[in-house]
């Protein structure tokens, strides 16, 4: 989710050198203590060391034997400013200062000190982002307050100089990333947000939060004792889910199996989940993070899912195990989902575990 390490939709800077020295000091500007120069009073003595005091960096030129000190001002770089967990004021030097480099940077602008993160956890990141290119740079219109979840080391799907960067960072952890095209939207570029192939990126991203790839449901078990809806088994893990002969419920329907100890889901979060799905009418399995090896990541409450998820994750506890039965109106509608071979008078049945929430 080194201070030099490598982060889908699909960004770095020249090796600036300061050449500046403190250990150098010119001849006539540091006193020895009593003496001052003749002809001055006590006040342009004073002066004159305070003068001397004020030069930030020389540098030592020797030609034919005649030395000079020529005063010099840091290398340009991109700022980055703010605390963490809050939108950062970036600030990129102007294209006749510095333009793209060649190679992905990763800088570490925060030490984080929460949990490592490892290849195949779930990490939640927020960032802020800019077009950059060799004629000047332009914001792009990623939401910074909504937390992003990506796997840890393994997406097709997350920029290649973002999820590069994240292995090994912790939780806490601020960096800036400067992503030439190759690292970002690469050949394709990104027409939608006006990133043409030849551009670079730069990214100031906060890492919130991670799931590891291990976690489960883990609470307190609440049985089910409700013939006339699903049973699950076992208590974690993949779960089967076994139909009974009754009709479904006409309405959403939520009831806890396990509940979790950790926070309560709150709308417009960025949740974590592992999640079974089948058709209540034929008991087919159409959907499941389970066998895929890695959660689900979607905002909730704000319309990213389908409705009967948004009315029933929303204030549930993170740890929590959830089962849920969803007919056609709050789930797939009237159309159904011909690819997932549900139709649209089927009632969907999921176990939801709820792993996260940033």
């Amino acid at each position: 989710m080194s201070e030099d390490d490598k982060p889908s939709v699909k960004a770095k800077l020249p090796d600036a050198r300061s050449i500046s020295r403190t250990d150098f000091t010119p001849h006539g500007i540091k006193s020895t203590g009593g003496s001052r120069p003749s002809g001055l009073t006590a006040a342009e003595a004073k002066k004159r060391r305070n003068i001397g005091v004020a030069i930030a960096a020389v540098v030592v030129l020797a030609v034919g034997g005649v030395v000079t000190y020529v005063a010099t001002r840091p290398a340009p770089a991109i700022k980055v400013s703010g605390r963490f967990n809050a939108a950062p004021t970036i600030t990129i030097p102007k294209s006749s200062d510095l333009k793209p480099g060649k190679k992905l940077v990763v800088k570490t602008l925060i030490q984080g000190t929460g949990a490592t993160l490892a290849k195949g956890d779930t990490s939640f990141v927020k960032a802020a982002g800019y077009d950059w290119t060799s004629t000047g740079s332009k914001k792009l219109p990623f939401t910074y307050d909504t937390a992003a979840a990506i796997p840890v080391g393994q997406s097709s799907q997350v920029l290649t100089g973002l999820l590069n960067s994240l292995p090994g960072k912790k939780i806490g952890t601020r960096m800036l990333i400067e992503m030439p095209p190759a690292d970002g939207y690469g050949a394709q570029g990104n027409s939608s947000l006006g990133v043409a192939a030849t551009d670079s990126l730069v990214f100031v991203v906060d890492v919130v939060g991670t799931v590891n790839k291990n976690t489960v449901a883990s609470g307190t078990p609440q049985p089910l004792t409700d013939p006339k809806l699903p049973a699950v088994s076992p208590g974690t893990g993949t779960p089967t889910i076994t139909i009974p002969k009754n009709d479904p419920p006409s309405t959403t329907t939520a009831k806890v199996l396990i509940q979790g100890n950790g926070a309560t889901v709150a709308k417009g979060q960025t949740l974590a989940v592992n999640y079974h799905g089948v058709v209540w009418s034929t008991g087919k399995v159409f959907d499941s993070s389970f066998t895929k090896g890695t959660p689900a990541s979607f905002p909730i409450g704000t319309g990213g899912v389908i409705p009967g998820w948004d009315k029933t994750l929303v204030g549930q506890k993170v740890g929590s195990r959830i089962l849920l039965m969803i007919p056609p109106a709050d789930g797939y509608g009237k159309t159904g989902n011909p690819q997932g071979g549900i139709k649209g008078t089927d009632t969907l049945v999921f176990v939801v575990d709820i792993l996260g929430a940033f």
